[in-house]
């Protein structure tokens, strides 16, 4: 289209006697119909460029929605399955290397506030390790262990019996 607008331009400065540089500069600004297209032109590219950038706002969030929604990929390498109120109970396991995880145990009555349960980092060969003491109230049951690294999470249990 801009081609043919070029080609039309041209044409007609060469054929209606206007070989001067500057005719043929006022008939492109001012003298020419099709010039007013420009603004159609632009509004398709910006619509376009927009569609573009829609589509690959639309890619990154996806993409960060799978990896954060991806569980946290570990290995359990020792865990304390039962134990009784007023024991410990241990848990290593294996992630990345050298990598901040906290974790949390949930009971009955809530999230524990046990000494022990605070954020550590895994060692070079990504093992990290957890102990604390099982309150002696706390309730028998199967109790969740969640260990988190940002907004990803790795979730395992315990009995206390």
């Amino acid at each position: 289209m801009l081609i043919d607008l070029a080609t039309d331009i041209k044409r007609r400065c060469l054929t209606d006697g206007s070989t001067t540089p500057s005719a043929c500069a006022r008939l492109i600004m001012v003298g020419h119909k099709e010039v007013n297209m420009l603004p159609d032109i632009t509004k398709r590219h910006s619509r376009r460029l927009w569609v573009v950038s829609t589509t690959v706002l639309l890619i990154l969030v996806c993409s960060v929605v799978y990896y954060v929604s991806r569980p946290l990929d570990m290995n359990v390498i020792a865990l304390t399955k039962n134990t009784a109120p007023g024991r410990t109970a241990t848990i290593v396991v294996q992630g990345e290397p050298h990598t901040t995880y906290s974790i949390s145990v949930h009971y009955r009555s809530g999230p524990s506030k046990a000494a022990g349960l605070y954020p550590k980092t895994s060692d070079a060969s990504g093992r990290v390790s957890w102990s604390w003491m099982v309150g002696t109230r706390t309730t028998k049951g199967q109790w969740a262990i969640v260990i988190n690294r940002g907004l990803r999470t790795f979730k395992t249990s315990f009995s206390i019996r």
